[in-house]
């Protein structure tokens, strides 16, 4: 490590590390790296040098724009005092980003930070076959199944995480020039991928084939949408020979629910991709009641709520980011959420080649399963957005701009 560098930048390196490999195994654990590190971070000084860092860098202006709306958002929430809080917190995960956005980072320093999370994977990567194999013990897992071994999260956590981890890892056998650890790389990405087929979380395969399909046009250009093409439909005849695999019963259940809910069958009422939809529906009307400043940070309960008949599901979110942020901070608030993205995207330009691919890898695989699931209101989701963009875009500024 730099020697020039105080020994708490050194101690935030490895608590950042921690993060990151506690973010899919342990919520109580990642808590308090995560706090240990905004501690640290809070009492090791260097402030003219922080500010400047934070003022130099696009980003920063981007996330506290979000950061900043939410804040004001709460003045005019329909929700309760508690409602509103529990709300603004999840916002509040962004402070991890701006935290790290202030420190001097190098590319080694973040390079060892991200490797925790890719770690972890692996981990849960490993326990998860081996469940499902009986090399684990079952007892150490209670109300798990070996048809869907999902460890330490929820499945669509699960599977989320470990697809971004597989990208990941097929970046470091990509760019890898020890040809043993070109190997090593590629076959930890070959498994994790695989593992993503094997549990149950949709988001998962979503978010594998748009980071795939973007790593091969990105790398190989024209020949890599031919590539991608070519992989899926591999991938997809011998699914098929597979009918009863968890990610083709999954899929098929899949388009069996959109189906009746199309249909407007009863049973759709209680299927999850028919409440999924029903939750589309309702947020929609309450955008159009509330289109420019929604109904408040922490108004959604209420507001949705009243919005649909006594007796039917009453959620937190609409499993989708865009429309809970729509709802709650309406169009206004849905632009600062878009505009937080566009300005990650454009700063990729100043990132090196291996950084760019995963900060595109990131925001590729958030912009995708924000379409299924409220990322910025899941505990661990949100805060792996924050520590990863913090991470990512750490001093970009401080690069020169190079064409995107």
């Amino acid at each position: 490590m730099d020697a020039n560098l105080p020994r708490s930048t050194h101690v935030m390196v490895w608590l950042a590390f921690l993060v990151g490999f506690f973010l899919p195994i342990s919520t109580a654990l990642d808590n308090i790296a995560a706090g240990m590190l905004l501690l640290v971070w809070l009492f090791s000084g260097d402030w003219p040098a922080r500010w400047q860092r934070l003022r130099s860098n696009p980003a920063t202006y981007a996330v506290a724009g979000l950061l900043i709306l939410a804040t004001v958002g709460m003045a005019w929430s329909l929700g309760s005092t508690k409602e509103t809080l529990r709300y603004f917190e999840k916002y509040a995960a962004l402070i991890l980003a701006l935290c790290l956005f202030s420190l001097p980072l190098n590319s080694a320093f973040r390079q060892r930070a991200l490797s925790g999370f890719v770690l972890a994977v692996v981990v849960t990567v490993a326990v998860s076959f081996g469940f499902k194999f009986g090399v684990v013990p079952p007892s150490w897992f209670p109300g798990r199944s070996p048809a869907n071994p999902v460890m330490f999260k929820l499945q669509i956590t699960h599977g989320f995480f470990v697809a971004i981890g597989a990208y990941m890892l097929l970046i470091r056998a990509l760019n890898e020039t020890d040809r043993r650890w070109q190997i090593g790389f590629g076959l930890a990405a070959i498994l994790t991928a695989a593992n993503v087929l094997v549990v149950g979380g949709r988001t998962g395969y979503v978010v594998l084939a748009v980071l795939l399909c973007y790593l091969f046009i990105q790398r190989f250009r024209g020949r890599g949408l031919l590539l991608s093409v070519a992989v899926m439909g591999v991938v997809i005849l011998i699914a098929q020979q597979f009918p009863e695999s968890t990610a083709m019963r999954r899929i098929d259940t899949a388009v069996d629910e959109f189906q009746a809910w199309k249909a407007e069958k009863a049973e759709s009422e209680t299927t999850s991709i028919g409440i999924r939809m029903q939750l589309a529906m309702t947020s929609l009307r309450l955008i159009a009641e509330h289109p420019f400043l929604g109904v408040g940070t922490g108004g959604f309960d209420v507001a949705y709520r009243e919005a649909i008949p006594e007796g039917s599901l009453i959620t937190r979110n609409p499993h989708n980011q865009y429309l809970l942020t729509a709802v709650q901070l309406g169009l206004v608030g849905l632009g600062a959420l878009l505009a937080l993205f566009v300005v990650l995207w454009h700063s990729t330009g100043q990132l090196s080649g291996v950084e760019r691919q995963q900060a595109r890898g990131v925001l590729l695989a958030y912009l995708v399963g924000n379409l299924f699931n409220s990322f910025l209101y899941d505990h661990s989701e949100a805060r792996f957005f924050a520590w990863a963009v913090g991470l990512l875009f750490c001093g970009v500024a401080a690069r020169p701009s190079r064409s995107t």
